[in-house]
């Protein structure tokens, strides 16, 4: 009979939470035990683009579990003066030229633009 050592597994389920100095941010992780990598994301709208950056990050750690990642982000009441990216509204407007160039109908407002990334 040959003894094989008991290796007790470390476990896949846990929590953890952080958030900034201001409070401003707060993550949270959460993993439980599941056969294959299954991230789940909840984030606000303005952070999605760096979704596929942080699946990344989250891969390149781990290899299986179920994890739900949730970042929340606190907004002021009064959140300040707002200010314009003027090289990304620049650079917005340019290609919006460009496609018109093409034939693309012109139809390019303020409005239009505010909801545009940066």
């Amino acid at each position: 009979m040959r003894l094989v050592p008991w290796i007790m597994p470390l476990s896949m389920t846990g929590f953890g939470a952080a958030e900034t100095d201001d409070g401003q941010v707060r993550i949270e992780v959460k993993s439980v035990n599941h056969r294959y990598l299954d991230v789940r994301w909840n984030i606000p709208p303005e952070l999605q683009s760096v979704t596929p950056a942080l699946e990344r990050q989250v891969r390149s750690v781990l290899s299986r579990g179920r994890i739900d990642v949730r970042i929340e982000v606190r907004k002021d009441a009064d959140p300040g003066p707002a200010e314009i990216d003027e090289a990304a509204a620049r650079s917005w407007l340019a290609a919006a030229r460009r496609l018109a160039d093409l034939g693309a109908e012109w139809d390019l407002g303020v409005s239009n633009l505010l909801s545009l990334p940066g």
